[in-house]
């Protein structure tokens, strides 16, 4: 707020500047003066504004993603958020088919840093009588569809299904 402020003050002693050079200023050369003035004027708005279109234009075209990390962090911490966060989300794709997950594990290929290898652990409920026939088997749709959603190849895709909710 405090640059708008600045520029708006810096504006307006232009224009006063330039309305005391146009009152003396001879009549017949007026015309000109005012046109000159205006000029500086313009100028005079329009200066910070191309100020911050060469700041923006001289910046690199690239963002350093180590630029906006503390001191003493690397890429390690946002592959450590992105293997979290995709383990939360195969548990709650699980549990949209109605099953209970006791565990997610995420294999990564140590080359690429990509994804190779997922195993879900799904306990095997008793069926009770408000059961729906769950056995705790997954379509064969869900591998494909868990092989889509995270890039790893649908052999690569494990279900276990534990005895006794072990």
């Amino acid at each position: 707020m405090e640059i708008v402020r600045d520029w708006a003050r810096s504006v307006s002693l232009v224009a006063v500047l330039c309305s005391m050079i146009l009152m003396l200023a001879p009549a017949r050369m007026k015309r000109n003066v005012a046109f000159i003035l205006e000029i500086i004027v313009l100028v005079a708005v329009i200066a910070p504004a191309w100020r911050w279109v060469s700041v923006v234009r001289d910046r690199p075209a690239a963002l350093v993603l180590e630029s906006y990390l503390p001191r003493g962090t690397d890429s390690g911490v946002f592959s450590q958020l992105y293997l979290a966060e995709t383990r939360k989300q195969v548990e709650a794709l699980v549990q949209s088919f109605g099953l209970p997950v006791s565990g997610v594990k995420l294999e990564v290929d140590a080359a690429t840093g990509n994804l190779s290898r997922i195993t879900i652990a799904i306990p095997l409920e008793p069926a009770g009588p408000g059961d729906r026939g769950m056995d705790g088997s997954l379509p064969e749709s869900f591998r494909k569809l868990l092989s889509l959603y995270t890039g790893v190849p649908e052999s690569s895709v494990v279900i276990e299904i534990a005895e006794g909710g072990k």
